[in-house]
């Protein structure tokens, strides 16, 4: 269909029609459509959240101040939709001291979203929000957090992060590791090497991963370590230290 007959339809007055043009000008990537989906998003509620969609599909800043509104709808998933949006788009401190409010938001996926967006755009700004959910180990939360300050990479969040890899949560070790793995930080070395032997199979993998990119800070101290520990431990070891050695 052609662009203009999707800005056509756009207007309609069926909602379906309306979500369907959306979604395909989304698709199209083409900023063309940003205007008119923009004009469209304050003629009312229908096909809201699939413009939304769109505008964050084609990542062109001029949404961005008809979306950040969005962030405190009362539908959670239209919330939760703006903050995604945002984060593809991307942009400045406005977005960023957008998304750091929607951290309050009640909504568990919201939050997430929320979290989600602020890694993607890397705004060191966002670390010290972020560390609030960090620090309190018993927080549901702390795991989206701890995935977003991965995702910047800023190694101040490498010690707030380690003792979350000895949370009882799976899910919480887990995007700890996850996260470790990103800031490749040699001082998780020793806590990597901890969950070599985790109950779970994701958490030794990524626990791996990790110590093989950390390189030759890693080689050092498992060649002084595989002595100590058990022999299934002492074979993983060997094979890391094997895998350093040929990518060095």
């Amino acid at each position: 269909m052609l662009l203009n007959e999707l800005f056509n339809q756009l207007k309609s007055k069926s909602p379906k029609a309306k979500r369907e043009a959306a979604r395909a000008l989304g698709e199209t990537l083409d900023p063309r459509a940003v205007e008119p989906l923009i004009a469209a998003l304050t003629e009312g509620p229908d096909a809201r959240l699939d413009i939304i969609w769109a505008l964050g599909q084609i990542k062109d800043l001029r949404a961005i101040d008809s979306i950040i509104p969005y962030l405190a709808d009362p539908d959670w998933h239209i919330r939760g939709q703006a903050a995604e949006s945002l984060g593809q788009i991307g942009g400045g401190d406005r977005v960023v001291d957008a998304l750091i409010r929607t951290l309050k938001d009640e909504h568990d996926t919201v939050h997430w979203k929320a979290v989600w967006a602020l890694g993607e755009i890397g705004n060191p700004k966002a670390i010290e929000p972020l560390l609030v959910p960090v620090h309190k180990l018993d927080c549901p939360r702390c795991w989206h957090a701890a995935w977003a300050l991965g995702r910047i990479g800023d190694k101040r969040a490498t010690e707030p992060i380690l003792p979350l890899t000895r949370h009882q949560d799976v899910v919480v070790r887990r995007h700890a590791v996850i996260a470790l793995k990103m800031l490749k930080d040699p001082r998780a070395i020793d806590h990597l090497l901890a969950r070599l032997d985790d109950s779970d199979s994701e958490i030794r993998h990524f626990a791996t991963e990790a110590l093989i990119e950390l390189g030759n800070p890693a080689l050092v101290i498992l060649q002084k370590k595989s002595g100590e520990v058990p022999k299934e431990l002492r074979e993983k070891f060997g094979w890391i230290i094997e895998r350093i050695q040929e990518e060095s």
